[in-house]
């Protein structure tokens, strides 16, 4: 057998796997709005949230008026906070909570709204506006759903939001100590 046709031969199925391959990472034809909720889901519990956030985009954009268009919006946002798109996140929370605030997602909401403020939070020795707007959020979780079932989370979480807060403010009064500052350092350690 000549190479020329050898070549082709073992090059054809090769190419042809290569192809096949390229493929499989795409999303399954959906026929209506509702098998695109339920495969958003499944992919969504699945772990693979950017592949879930697609499909929520439309399905959101498409059902505005839907009963189900806030459970959407919340797995947007969660898919969004697992891929730490913190902004993507944060305005689908917003948005949740602004435009459906009487929605049994509303206190996941206000949870998630938190946890996406806390994850962009710096230590101790930087700013702490995230850390505070975490604070904030906790609190304000715990006032309007004291039933729900991540209170005691919420509640560990604003523990951890002061003692970084107050670890701010000591080690901000030691810098003062040590630049021989004691009025302003007293101010700190108060």
């Amino acid at each position: 057998m000549p190479a020329p046709t050898l070549a082709r031969r073992l090059v054809s199925p090769l190419l042809l796997l290569l192809l096949a391959g390229c493929g499989a990472g795409l999303l399954p034809s959906i026929h209506s709005e509702a098998e695109r909720l339920a495969v958003a889901r499944r992919l969504h519990d699945a772990g693979e949230y950017a592949s879930a956030a697609e499909l929520l985009k439309v399905y959101v954009s498409n059902n505005v008026g839907a009963a189900d268009v806030d459970q959407a919006m919340f797995l947007l946002g969660h898919c969004h906070l697992k891929t730490k798109d913190w902004p993507a996140a944060t305005s689908e929370f917003e948005r949740l909570l602004r435009d459906y605030p009487e929605s049994d997602s509303s206190a996941a909401a206000r949870f998630a709204l938190a946890e996406v403020e806390f994850a962009q939070s710096r230590s101790a020795d930087f700013d702490q506006e995230y850390t505070i707007k975490a604070l904030d959020d906790w609190q304000r979780y715990l006032h309007d759903f004291p039933g729900h079932w991540q209170t005691a989370e919420a509640a560990n979480q604003i523990l951890a939001c002061r003692s970084r807060l107050a670890d701010k403010l000591v080690r901000t009064g030691v810098l003062y100590l040590q630049l021989k500052l004691p009025e302003p350092a007293r101010v700190y350690f108060r």
